[in-house]
Formats: C-alpha cells, sequence, structure tokens
C-alpha cells in the first residue's frame, strides 16, 4: 500500500502550477532561457529573458485552462510524490 494514499486532483495541479512558477523564477532556469533564445536573436539580454519569465509567472492566471494544460504538458515530463514531497521533472 502506497503510504501517501490518494492525493486530491486539484491539490495537485495547485502544487505543480507552484512548483512550475518557483521554476521561472531561478537562476539557472532564467540562464537557459536565454542561451536557448539567443541562439534565435543574439540582441536577447539576460534582463530579456528574466523579465519575459516573471511575465509568463504573472500571466498565467489570466491563461484559459486549455492554455495552461498546454503549457504544464510542455513544461513538465512526469510528477512523483512521495513522503518527502512533489518533484516536478522536465
Amino acid at each position: 500500500m502506497c503510504p501517501i494514499g490518494r492525493v486530491p486532483s486539484g491539490d495537485l495541479e495547485t502544487a505543480v502550477i507552484k512548483e512550475l512558477r518557483a521554476q521561472f523564477r531561478q537562476p539557472e532556469i532564467i540562464a537557459g532561457t536565454w542561451m536557448a533564445a539567443r541562439a534565435h536573436d543574439a540582441r536577447i539580454t539576460e534582463a530579456d529573458a528574466t523579465a519575459a519569465l516573471q511575465w509568463l509567472d504573472t500571466l498565467w492566471d489570466e491563461l484559459s485552462p486549455a492554455e495552461q494544460s498546454r503549457m504544464v504538458a510542455l513544461l513538465v515530463e512526469r510528477v512523483n510524490i512521495g513522503e518527502e514531497g512533489l518533484d516536478v521533472l522536465p
């Protein structure tokens, strides 16, 4: 038997979104986003990448549920739940 038991889907969704929002602020995510964006346009600065990720964080609540779902599908491959907590894997 699983020691975690059942997790309500709404609680799981809230936790995953909270984790994604935290990841948008991580320096390594910002740097990776900046480097990927620079491959398409060398004029993009790290400040541009930071601003874009902050904008995405604020924009999240304005997205429709279908758009949020699509974004999560693009950003998250797997979610592991254990006694230590939640692990969102890209």
